[in-house]
C-alpha cells in the first residue's frame, strides 16, 4: 500500500468503490482518488480523460497506481482506462469487487477480484441465478 500513488476510479461504479478504499485506509495512508470522466466516441469504444486539473496533477509525479472498477466483464473498461494518455508510463494493477466475466478472457494488466464466478450473458433455464431476477410487471 505505501508504494501506490494513487487509486484511479473508472465511472461510474468504480467512483464509489475507489473513495471507500481510500476512507478506509486513510487513517493510516494518504492515497488519493484520481476520478476520471466518460468520452463520447463515435465508434462506442470506452474511452476516458481525468476529470480536472487536480486529477491531471495527480497522475503527473506518479509511478505506480490502482484501477478501481466494481464489476469486471470483458475488461472494456480497463482497456480504455489504460488508454488514457495521462497514464502513460505509470505501473499500473487493477481491482475489481466481482469479475463475473467469462475466465478464459485475460486482462490486459493484472487485475485482482475480491470476486470470481462467471455468469453467462444468456443464463440456461437451470441457473441458479433466476432467484436473483425480478419479475416485471
Amino acid at each position: 500500500v505505501e508504494e501506490i500513488d494513487f487509486l484511479a476510479a473508472i465511472p461510474f461504479g468504480g467512483d464509489d468503490f475507489a473513495l471507500d478504499i481510500s476512507d478506509v485506509l486513510a487513517p493510516r495512508y494518504k492515497i488519493p482518488v484520481v476520478l476520471f470522466r466518460k468520452v463520447e466516441t463515435a465508434d462506442d469504444t470506452k474511452n476516458f480523460a481525468p476529470r480536472g486539473r487536480r486529477d491531471r496533477a495527480i497522475l503527473s509525479g506518479s509511478a505506480t497506481g490502482v484501477i478501481i472498477d466494481d464489476v469486471t466483464n470483458e475488461f472494456t473498461s480497463l482497456v480504455g482506462m489504460i488508454s488514457v494518455p495521462e497514464l502513460a508510463g505509470i505501473d499500473l494493477t487493477a481491482c475489481s469487487g466481482w469479475h463475473r466475466g467469462d475466465p478464459e478472457i485475460m486482462p490486459p494488466i493484472d487485475v485482482y477480484s475480491v470476486v470470481e464466478e462467471h455468469i453467462p450473458r444468456q443464463l440456461p433455464e437451470d441457473s441458479p441465478y433466476w432467484q436473483y431476477v425480478q419479475p416485471t410487471s
